[in-house]
């Protein structure tokens, strides 16, 4: 099966979700096997680390609605069960598009990458000791149900669910319109154009940033990128801000850049590179 296949046999989501969340909770329950090994402690560790990255950006206006700076986003995780991992947020106002990414995040933190043992192999010159040491997961066999709760915002809209596609709707835009029709952007560079003199890219949005897009968190999920997600460069020169080596759904870039303007992406130009 495919990875969205995995995913979408564990999921446990309502038909239609608030367009606007205030309130969210997911619950991934265990299967046996997975206690065996720590695994779920393991996991709780990794999930916590990626939320603190993760809070970075939401604090700074990632995805909120509004778009305001959010000092009293609360995002965590914990075991309440041997075999269950919650994760919980609460916050003043965030686009549902904060869904597929913590599904997408969660996915990717379950599974072992499909070239992660040949990567092993050929470390160690040596197939038998890969498979001594190497310790992969597997989402289909470790997770068996991912359930979500969600709390709208006042007067919030309802979507359809779209747990592994980013909504374009209610997704701020530049002056220049989308970038291509395509979701996902891929493209050597992309340009933008009309930013204030002398803005500088934060060291540790951009960090936080690359982090969870390492997961697999702006793609969806059987997305074969060109460009290593983690690997994007955020720079300025002048009013010109440029982002390489970029493979992201459109709506997820457009949030970054709407975060790095200060909610000002309706003002920008952008053009793009491929």
């Amino acid at each position: 099966m495919s990875a969205q296949a995995d995913l979408f046999k564990s999921l446990r989501i309502a038909g239609e979700l608030p367009e606007v969340i205030t309130a969210l909770q997911i619950e991934l329950r265990y299967a046996p096997d997975a206690l065996q090994n720590g695994l779920p402690e393991d996991r709780l560790e990794e999930v916590t680390e990626m939320l603190e990255y993760l809070g970075l950006l939401l604090q700074a206006g990632f995805l909120s609605r509004p778009f305001t700076p959010q000092s009293r986003i609360q995002l965590e995780a914990q075991l309440p069960e041997a075999n269950l991992l919650r994760l919980r947020f609460r916050g003043a106002g965030q686009h549902c598009n904060l869904i597929p990414l913590l599904l997408r995040m969660l996915h990717g933190l379950h599974q072992t990458p499909a070239d992660a043992f040949a990567e092993l192999v050929a470390a160690l010159d040596s197939e038998d000791r890969a498979r001594e040491v190497f310790e992969g997961i597997d989402y289909a066999r470790t997770v068996l149900h991912l359930a979500v709760a969600v709390q709208g915002a006042e007067g919030a809209a309802l979507q359809p669910a779209s747990p592994d596609q980013a909504r374009r709707g209610g997704v701020p835009l530049p002056a220049s319109g989308p970038l291509s029709p395509e979701r996902v952007i891929e493209a050597e560079a992309v340009r933008v154009m009309g930013l204030p003199e002398g803005l500088e890219v934060d060291d540790d949005l951009e960090n936080a940033f690359l982090t969870v897009a390492m997961t697999g968190a702006f793609l969806p999920l059987d997305h074969d990128p060109y460009f290593d997600p983690g690997e994007a460069e955020t720079w300025t020169d002048g009013d010109v801000l440029q982002i390489d080596d970029v493979a992201m759904e459109q709506a997820f870039l457009f949030e970054w850049i709407n975060m790095l303007s200060g909610g000002g992406i309706a003002a920008l130009r952008l053009e793009m590179q491929e």
